[in-house]
């Protein structure tokens, strides 16, 4: 029969409480989530071409009607083309309204944006924390056999690095230490 020192028992128990013990839950400390803000600008140049329609008309005050006009001025100003423009301006920019006037209306409509839009994208990353694993293991031959277990450590860079020890059934005391690297694919 195979006779197992109390030390591998105790490092059995540990390794067990830590593996199945440790983890996110209302005791330990969960992973911290770090909010990154990416502001990029959209620029926003558009020139819109309308024709209005009128909505009401208001009727000129016949008191005036009486009085000496003259017709030619009147023909000339109601044939002429008048252009009016206004600059409307917000924290993104500005847009500019150009209005003709015709025949006492509006004849076109010209409206330009020049808006630098910010759109905010919001990405959640959660930091890389070096990593502790403990393990068990089991192994031999038809000759031996062998328990042990051993502490990993996985880094930030994503290296393993162990340490272990196992003892086996000729009564000996193997020890390892090693590191693996990942492998890009």
């Amino acid at each position: 029969m195979i006779k197992i020192p109390i030390v591998w028992y105790i490092v059995f128990a540990l390794s067990l409480y830590i593996v199945f013990l440790k983890s996110c839950n209302h005791s330990t400390k969960c992973p911290e989530v770090i909010t990154k803000h990416d502001t990029t600008i959209i620029k926003v140049t558009e020139t819109v071409h309308s024709n209005p329609v009128p909505v009401g008309v208001i009727a000129p005050d016949t008191q005036y009607l009486a009085m000496w006009i003259d017709t030619m001025d009147i023909v000339k100003d109601y044939l002429s083309r008048y252009a009016y423009s206004d600059t409307v301006r917000n924290k993104y920019g500005y847009v500019l309204i150009i209005d003709t006037i015709h025949e006492n209306k509006i004849a076109a409509r010209q409206v330009d944006f020049h808006l630098d839009i910010p759109q905010i994208t919001l990405t959640s990353v959660t930091p890389q924390k070096n990593k502790v694993f403990a393990g068990l293991g089991l192994g031999g031959s038809k000759d031996f056999v062998s328990f042990g277990g051993g502490l990993f450590l996985l880094t930030k860079s994503d290296k393993l690095y162990y340490v272990g020890a196992s003892y086996t059934s000729l009564g000996g005391i193997y020890y390892s230490a090693g590191a693996a690297f990942k492998i890009k694919l």
